[in-house]
Formats: C-alpha cells, sequence, structure tokens
C-alpha cells in the first residue's frame, strides 16, 4: 500500500478485514516506490492513480481526490497566485516518483501545468506534505492526508476553480497468485468497505 494515508478509508478497510477474519495473517508494507508484485513475493497491491497496461488482474475500489495546497506562510513570500501562470512559476515541492506535470480541470477546460521552479525533491507524500507545511512551496496533495490542515487554516487551497482529475483506487493482484481465493475475498472485502 501507499506508505500514506493511515487514516483514510483504505487503512481501515484492512483494520476491518483483520478483525473480521482473526486466522488470516496479514503481513502490511507501505511504500511509495513501485514494486514487483511476483518478484517481490506480494498477493496483492493497493494503488492510486492511473493504471497501466501489465499481466496482473486489477479491480477498482473507489476514487481518490487531491488538491493544490501550500501553506500560509508561503504565500506571505510572493505577489498573489490569481492565474495559472502565476502558479506554474511558484516554486514546487517535486515527489520523486511522480511526474511534475499535472492537469488542472474548470468545466469543459484542461490545462497542463509544467512547474518551472523545483525547490525540494522528496521521495514520499508524507516528506512532501511536511516541506508544504513548512512553507517551502506547492504542491497537489490527497485529500485525505490534509482535509484536517485545510480545515483549520495551516494549507491553502490555490485556485479553487480549477481542480485535478479523479484518480482511481485500484487492487492489483497476479492472476495466478498462491492464495487466490483468498487474495479475492480480501479485496471484495475492500471494495465493499471502500464505497460504503
Amino acid at each position: 500500500m501507499p506508505a500514506f494515508g493511515e487514516r483514510n478509508v483504505v487503512h481501515r478497510a484492512v483494520w476491518s478485514f483483520a478483525r473480521t477474519h482473526p486466522m488470516v495473517a496479514i503481513s502490511l508494507e507501505g511504500s511509495d516506490t513501485p514494486i514487483d508484485l511476483v518478484k517481490d513475493g506480494f498477493d496483492v497491491a493497493i494503488r492510486l492513480g492511473l493504471l497501466k497496461d501489465s499481466a496482473m488482474k486489477s479491480q477498482k475500489l473507489g476514487e481518490f481526490y487531491r488538491k493544490v495546497v501550500c501553506s500560509p506562510s508561503y504565500l506571505y513570500t510572493r505577489p498573489q497566485i490569481r492565474t495559472l501562470e502565476d502558479l506554474q512559476y511558484c516554486d514546487f515541492i517535486s515527489i520523486a516518483m511522480l511526474p511534475d506535470r499535472f492537469q488542472l480541470l474548470r468545466g469543459e477546460e484542461q490545462v497542463d501545468i509544467t512547474p518551472q521552479n523545483i525547490r525540494l525533491e522528496v521521495n514520499s507524500i508524507s516528506a512532501a506534505k511536511s516541506a508544504v507545511m513548512a512553507g517551502l512551496g506547492i504542491q497537489h496533495l490527497p485529500m485525505g492526508e490534509i482535509q484536517d490542515e485545510l480545515a483549520g487554516g495551516e494549507l491553502v487551497h490555490i485556485l479553487p476553480e480549477w481542480y485535478l482529475p479523479v484518480l482511481g483506487i485500484y487492487a492489483v493482484w497476479p492472476e495466478n497468485g498462491p492464495q487466490k481465493f483468498l487474495t479475492k475475498r480480501f479485496i471484495d472485502a475492500l471494495a465493499k468497505a471502500i464505497r460504503s
């Protein structure tokens, strides 16, 4: 699973499955780095975003929302961000395993944003959030990670009339995994918990 999101619905669904099935042992590894399920011996992975074509089986479990945010202290250091061009020339926190370029939508409009100033590169969502909170720049972060900080004013939603595409939450598994029946039961339980 991704290394972030300990409070999110996916983790709660895993804990619920573990409580309901006390005879099933679960080994959960959190990592924001892509892995090879077969080579690394995993029965199932939870992936966020857009899935690449592969020989793996997959099932969509839910949806994943993000917002472009920064801290109020970062806004104090620069002119107001009023346009997409203003945004493009802000300082950004880059996340190593994600492309820096991203798309924003407003109604029928779609605009690609390519940050011109990468202030800092990190290798996890948690580190990116920490850097954004420290006033070092801007990044689009998962709603589950930032909703408390947005509500408390510790983070600010930049250009709220624009939004990021909704991404999927997917379970991915090898078709011939050794625990095929149990894996499918686990995935079905996650899907039900996430959608309820």
